[in-house]
C-alpha cells in the first residue's frame, strides 16, 4: 500500500442524504459515506494484495451506549473504531452536534478518520502497532509515540477522502475550509495523555492527505519523531 507511489483514492462523486441529528438520519448519512469510502478504498487494498471488508456503522444517541468489545462507554472521544467487531461507532452526543449544527462535513470528516482506522485494521497496521505498543509499554514514551503515529496516519487517510471529495465537487471549498480549521483545533492538549498528536500535527497530517491523495505520503511510521509529537 505504501510501495506504490501512484496509489491513492479514486475520485468518485457520491450522493449523501440530508444530514439530521436523529439516530435514523445520521445512520443513513454515515452508511452512505461508508459505501462511498468502500468504493474508494477497495481498489487501493486490492492493488496491494490486501484483504478488504466493509465496516458496520453504529450511531447511538449517547456515548454511554457506545459499548463495544474494544472499549467501555463514556470515553473522551468523538467517535471510535473497533476492529474486534469491525464497527465504526459515531455517538451523536460526542460529535458536538449542538456546536456544529447542520455542518455535515465536520461529522463526515470524523467518519473518514475512523474509516482510516478500519483500513489500518484490515491491512494489519493496527495489529503491528498494538503488539509493538504492548511490548514497549502502553503508556511509555515509545508506546505513546506509536499511538500518535497510528492516529496521525488515520488523519492523513481521512484527509485523502476530503481532497478527493473536493476534487469531484462532493464538498465545497467553504466546507473543506471548515473541516481544515476544525482539524487544527483537535489533538492532544496540555495535560492529555499525548496519544493523538499536537493540534498542529493533527492538522498537518490531515493536510498531507488532502493535498496529495497518496497513501505512501501518509506513512507516519517512517517519519521523524518531531513530526508526530
Amino acid at each position: 500500500m505504501f510501495g506504490d507511489h501512484d496509489s491513492g483514492l479514486i475520485n468518485i462523486e457520491c450522493g449523501y442524504p440530508r444530514w439530521g441529528s436523529s439516530v435514523a438520519a445520521a445512520t443513513a448519512f454515515f452508511n452512505a459515506e461508508k459505501d462511498c469510502l468502500d468504493r474508494m478504498w477497495q481498489p487501493v487494498l486490492q492493488a496491494a494484495n490486501l484483504p478488504f471488508s466493509s465496516p458496520t456503522v453504529s450511531v447511538p444517541a449517547r456515548g454511554v451506549d457506545a459499548v463495544s468489545p474494544c472499549t467501555s462507554s463514556g470515553g473522551n472521544y468523538a467517535a471510535f473504531y473497533c476492529s474486534t467487531d469491525n464497527t465504526i461507532y459515531m455517538p451523536l452526543d460526542h460529535l458536538q452536534v449542538d456546536q456544529f449544527g447542520d455542518q455535515a462535513e465536520i461529522y463526515a470528516s470524523v467518519f473518514a478518520h475512523e474509516y482510516g482506522h478500519h483500513v489500518q485494521g484490515i491491512s494489519g497496521i493496527s495489529d503491528k502497532e498494538n503488539k509493538d505498543r504492548y511490548d514497549a509499554g502502553v503508556r511509555s514514551a515509545v508506546g505513546l509515540e506509536l499511538s500518535r503515529r497510528l492516529e496521525l496516519e488515520a488523519q492523513c487517510f481521512g484527509g485523502m477522502w476530503v481532497g478527493s471529495s473536493q476534487f469531484v465537487g462532493s464538498l465545497t471549498t467553504d466546507q473543506v475550509g471548515r473541516i481544515r480549521q476544525t482539524n487544527y483545533r483537535r489533538g492532544d492538549r496540555a495535560g492529555d495523555m499525548r496519544d493523538h498528536g499536537t493540534p498542529d500535527h493533527y492538522g498537518a497530517w490531515y493536510d498531507q492527505g488532502h493535498d496529495n491523495n497518496r497513501t505512501w505520503m501518509c506513512n507516519t511510521w517512517n517519519s521523524p519523531s518531531d513530526s508526530v509529537s
